[in-house]
């Protein structure tokens, strides 16, 4: 009768659609119905567990662990009752100032009750409680993160606690990448090479990922490491009991080095291969599609892999396939003509489809990167995870795949000011991550019930050591675990700002290295009213913003930040933010350099790509230049896309020369423009050209690569500057080419 009277309260409550009130308790992530009881607390030297227990207990694992006190005199009961009537997941807390009561339909719903108790509990006592009743469920089924250990080796510790954390923030999903060029890290035991060879590469330490260079001939290999599969049985289970499910990650048919430097055999050539170092030099060789001993191989090898892993899906990636080498085998070539296919890419369209059957004779279903769509022909049984874009993930609803979003949550780009940050490349900061909808706005209802939940991915290239893993993830974890479990109209960025301190405070007691650069100022120059501003802002606002604009370190005696900075001249900025608790942030920087282009207006036929200044195109004249690291925030991206930047100058002026950078990065798609042309008009309209010039020489070197063009007798209102984009990528013929481009320098 008790539990009954429970359950019809709380239900009743759901139905009236209660909101919090009163206090809030900064949980994360925010309970979907919460109404709070004042003056109602419950407090406890030891608890009771009774009713339907799960077997583990995350409070019964926090009692253990705490020693009993001959000072402890109140006990207090936790029940936990089963109610058949709760959403998948969820479940219902009721805190009285005697009786804690916790209701749910699932081992996992009882174990997510016991975290949000786990950010409720105040100091005082063992277990002190405020007064509420919540009424909880995730908004999506999978509410992942990604882990890459292939680049560089964790270890079964960091993969344990990495569990923890993902646990303790109701998240449900562990994506394990094991397996890539550089390393793999899982045991087989019919292929001990794998391990032996695969797991193994040389030290490059001191150097990035980036600039590591494959192995020489007769070089040691001491740099990695690997699961055996005693350990991953551990895991899998360690992981179990948190109601998380661990989807590993095989690689195939390309990102396959490390396996075909072990067995070179299944290429296309026969290898042998050396062993990357990192990504400088890399040899990619696939796995030969037309050798039927490939599919033998990689069948054994999925084999164990599903006895390892419960999981629904297994993932091969199937991303980034560089297909011209099978235009170059044998074997490929008269595959590609039994089955009268007219380009190479359908060769990976039969690899996947062959992968896939088998693994559904395995009883498991295939997932993998948006790439393993092409051709139209994939199963919608398979699980597609998009990391390329929005329209990707509207094209895999509509063919009915179950799809995970990604692309807005890589965790691997920059967070913070570039020269602030430690090096990696993009920028992804804990507000969009907040703030962006996974969900199309055009999607349908069965396209958004195809939809099956949200993932951040830890690409470890630029992340070689735990410390900068935890320093990636948090904060922007926190974030996305309130968009995989809170509904939207729940969701408030102000308010989840205002939950964070609590938790960081959490963290500094976990000695966690999370990212303070939602505190640093970040310096962006705006043109307004005609002139130049120079702006501050954080991510997160906290303290003063103190600035300088000669150089000088900012101090106590520093001007005070409160609106936007005319600029009249030359300036070198530097900002910091001072706190209360008088500590202070890492000091900001940006040179101001006006010429006659700056801060005049403009328009561009192609926008900027939106990681890439697509919302600030007017850095391209701001006066401040690009740096030696393209994701600085002073350079404008534009994919598959040419330049067309038309500028006025407001009247007929004389100009003498005109000198612009552009980036040189093919690894990362950047290309310089294969043509540059310079027009002027003096009505906006009727255009001569002034200068051409075939662009910056390709010589093979990365970074600026300037352009420098002289006039004779200009004078104009109106200039055009055009910049040629190569185009499709001329390995990849799915992808484009970059053009990144800063700064238009006008000089008379």
């Amino acid at each position: 009768m008790k539990k009954t009277v429970v359950i019809s309260a709380l239900l009743t409550l759901l139905i009236q659609g209660f909101t919090a009130r009163g206090q809030n308790y900064h949980l994360l992530p925010e309970p979907n119905y919460m109404t709070t009881k004042e003056g109602v607390y419950f407090v406890a030297d030891r608890v009771e567990l009774f009713g339907d227990v799960p077997e583990f207990s995350v409070i019964n694992e926090l009692q253990k662990a705490t020693p009993k006190k001959k000072t402890d005199k109140r006990t207090r009961r936790i029940m936990y009752i089963f109610d058949k009537f709760v959403l998948d997941e969820g479940y219902w807390l009721s805190v009285e100032d005697t009786l804690v009561t916790i209701g749910s339909a699932t081992t996992s719903g009882f174990l997510y009750a016991e975290q949000t108790i786990m950010q409720l509990r105040q100091e005082g006592a063992f277990m002190k409680l405020p007064g509420l009743e919540i009424i909880d469920s995730p908004r999506f089924g999978w509410r992942g993160m990604h882990l890459d250990e292939s680049r560089h080796f964790m270890g079964k510790e960091f993969v344990l606690k990495y569990i923890d954390w993902l646990f303790s923030l109701k998240m449900n999903v562990l994506h394990w990448h094991l397996t890539d060029a550089p390393g793999w890290r899982i045991e087989i035991k019919k292929y001990p090479k794998l391990t032996e060879v695969g797991a193994w590469r040389p030290d490059r330490s001191g150097l990035s990922f980036m600039e590591a260079d494959t192995a020489k001939a007769g070089e040691a290999m001491t740099y990695g490491g690997y699961y055996t599969q005693k350990d991953i049985k551990e895991i899998v289970r360690y992981a179990a009991e948190r109601n998380i499910t661990i989807i590993p990650e095989i690689e195939m048919p390309g990102h396959t080095t490390a396996a075909l430097v072990a067995y070179p055999e299944y290429s296309c050539t026969g290898g042998p291969f050396p062993m990357p170092g990192g990504a400088k030099n890399s040899p990619y060789p696939n796995f030969c599609v037309g050798n039927e001993d490939t599919y033998v191989f990689l069948a054994d090898i999925l084999s164990e892999i599903a006895e390892l892993f419960p999981s629904e899906y297994i993932h091969i990636g199937g991303d980034e396939v560089e297909r011209s080498q099978w235009s170059r085998c044998s074997k490929c070539q008269k595959l590609k003509g039994d089955l009268k296919i007219e380009d190479d890419s359908k060769l990976q369209v039969y690899f996947t489809e062959r992968i896939e059957e088998i693994l559904a004779g395995m009883g498991r279903k295939l997932m993998g990167w948006d790439e393993i769509m092409e051709g139209e022909t994939l199963t919608p049984s398979a699980g597609v995870m998009v990391w390329r874009g929005e329209d990707l993930v509207k094209r895999a609803t509509s063919a009915g795949h179950q799809v995970v979003v990604t692309h807005n949550y890589y965790f691997d780009l920059y967070q913070g000011s570039p020269a602030l940050e430690p090096k990696t490349y993009g920028y992804l900061p804990l507000e969009r991550v907040y703030t962006y909808e996974p969900v199309p706005a055009s999607s349908t209802d069965m396209e958004r019930a195809n939809i099956r939940g949200v993932q951040g991915c830890l690409w470890t290239e630029m992340i070689p050591d735990k410390p900068k893993a935890e320093y990636m993830l948090f904060p922007r974890i926190l974030a996305l675990a309130e968009v995989g479990w809170t509904q939207p109209e729940k969701k408030d960025w102000k308010r989840f700002v205002s939950s964070l301190p609590r938790y960081l405070k959490r963290l500094d007691e976990q000695q966690i290295n999370y990212a303070t650069s939602i505190f640093d100022p970040e310096v962006k120059l705006v043109p307004e009213g005609g002139v130049m501003t120079c702006q501050f802002s954080q991510q997160i606002p906290q303290g003063d913003i103190r600035y300088t604009l000669d150089g000088n370190e900012p101090g106590s005696g520093s001007p005070v930040y409160t609106g936007p900075v005319r600029l009249r001249g030359k300036a070198e900025i530097r900002a910091k933010a001072f706190y209360a608790s008088g500590k202070e942030s890492k000091t900001s920087a940006a040179s101001y350099q006006p010429t006659l282009s700056t801060g005049k207006q403009f328009s561009l036929k192609n926008q900027p790509a939106k990681q890439y200044n697509g919302d600030r195109p007017w850095i391209l004249n701001d006066g401040v230049k690009g740096s030696v690291s393209f994701n600085d925030g002073n350079w404008c991206g534009f994919y598959g896309d040419d330049v067309e930047f038309t500028l006025d100058l407001g009247e007929k002026q004389d100009i003498k020369s005109l000198r612009t950078n552009f980036y040189a990065q093919e690894r990362s798609w950047i290309y310089l423009p294969e043509a540059i042309m310079v027009e002027k008009s003096d009505d906006g309209e009727n255009w001569t050209t002034i200068a051409s010039n075939p662009g910056p020489a390709a010589d093979g070197t990365e970074g600026i690569k300037t352009i420098n063009l002289v006039f004779e007798g200009v004078k104009t209102r109106f200039l055009r500057v055009k910049a040629r984009n190569k185009g499709q990528h001329p390995v990849y013929p799915d992808g484009k080419c970059w053009i990144f481009m800063d700064e238009i320098e006008l000089n008379q």
